[in-house]
């Protein structure tokens, strides 16, 4: 669907204009060569934004929330691979148990996702 409608545009914007009637001699038929191309830019950037800037928002907007919704005593991995438990949670870092009694401080922003198993035991 996309591909048609991107081709219809490339073929519209090819097509000849019509010659314009001229009286007065040496005429010819004006540029107009920005104006034919302005419909095609509107449909690539209206597809640029349906397919990738409004995902990336949106996923964005749900890892804001889950990391606004961290607390203490769940199971999370951060960006680095490291699973943990939540220890305790400071506005702009969290500090997670990683076994063995553990403590390991990491900003709010490298937990990567919260782990929904049921997690290690031995590190209650």
């Amino acid at each position: 669907m996309v591909l048609k409608l991107a081709w219809w545009c490339m073929l519209a914007a090819d097509a000849p204009a019509p010659a314009a009637p001229t009286s007065a001699p040496g005429g010819g038929q004006g540029g107009g060569g920005l104006m034919s191309m302005l419909p095609l830019f509107v449909i690539i950037f209206v597809l640029m934004y349906l397919f990738i800037f409004a995902p990336q928002r949106k996923k964005e907007k749900k890892r804001r929330q889950m990391l606004d919704a961290l607390g203490k005593g769940e199971n999370v991995v951060t960006i680095g691979g490291i699973h943990g438990t939540i220890w305790q949670v400071k506005p702009d870092e969290i500090v997670l148990d990683v076994g063995n009694n553990q403590k390991m401080s990491f900003s709010r922003g490298a937990i990567a996702r919260v782990d929904k198993g049921e997690g290690d035991e031995s590190r209650k």
